[in-house]
């Protein structure tokens, strides 16, 4: 379903006992971007994503998918447009890679349906975006971590997904597959799906996206385009380091 999707929270304050996680947040992904969400280790990222697709329930604000709000959706009429995509995965079988792509059909067949012939297709054209139809027959658990993460993503879009939210996509990758799964990510958003991962590296950020955001003790004190967000005194708020230490560099510095 092509066209211009837009999931956007507002006010989202969350928390557990007398931890206050999030405290009015607001984010947005429109169809076509590419962004990074940047914080320190318990800043409350995957505690966003959670309720932005819907997962965990809304303490305080608001999530609406195309100005319907998400909680009022039921998970079939979610994945129409929006999907998760885990930091890591292992399939308890060896399922094949098509196999598990075409799990990516499950909101439209329904558990106990059949796939079609139009749902063999959605997969194998998915498969052939991520650039892995060759390993369809592969065991899944004998791929590598950044083969797996394709794997993943083609499952997304299998499912019809325009819309994609990514918990740490690159965190167990080496260096070429780091590389290679952003230019992926690039190449998804110039065709005019929506991409929101969040990330340890301000230099992915800096090389591929259109738009960074920063959260810092519940709430997101910067977004906007990654040269003008990610800055070495950014960084050294957000991670509480000294701007004297050399950890970034930019022309001029």
């Amino acid at each position: 379903m092509k066209g211009d999707h837009r999931l956007c929270a507002r006010g989202i304050r969350h928390g557990w006992g007398d931890r206050q996680v999030l405290s009015g947040v607001d984010l947005e992904l429109r169809s076509g971007e590419l962004v990074a969400l940047l914080g320190r280790n318990g800043a409350g990222k995957s505690t966003l994503m959670r309720l932005m697709l819907g997962l965990d329930r809304l303490q305080h604000g608001t999530v609406e998918l195309d100005g319907r709000p998400v909680g009022s959706m039921n998970a079939r009429e979610r994945a129409k447009l929006l999907a998760y995509v885990p930091q890591g995965h292992l399939a308890p079988f060896p399922y094949t890679v098509r196999s598990v792509v075409e799990l990516g059909r499950l909101p439209a067949t329904g558990l106990f349906g059949r796939l079609s012939a139009g749902d063999r297709d959605h997969a194998t054209r998915a498969m052939e975006t991520m650039a892995i139809a060759g390993l369809a027959e592969r065991p899944y658990t004998e791929l590598s971590g950044g083969e797996r993460q394709m794997v993943l993503i083609a499952r997304a879009l299998a499912q019809g997904a325009r819309l994609l939210l990514m918990d740490e996509p690159v965190s167990a990758l080496d260096y070429g597959n780091q590389l290679r799964l952003l230019a992926r990510l690039e190449a998804l958003a110039a065709d005019g799906i929506g991409v929101l991962f969040t990330t340890h590296h301000p230099d992915h950020a800096r090389s591929v996206c259109s738009r960074a955001s920063l959260l810092d003790h519940g709430a997101i004190i910067a977004d906007g385009p990654p040269e003008a967000v990610i800055t070495k005194q950014s960084l050294a708020a957000l991670y509480d380091l000294d701007p004297a230490i050399p950890f970034w560099s930019q022309p001029g510095d």
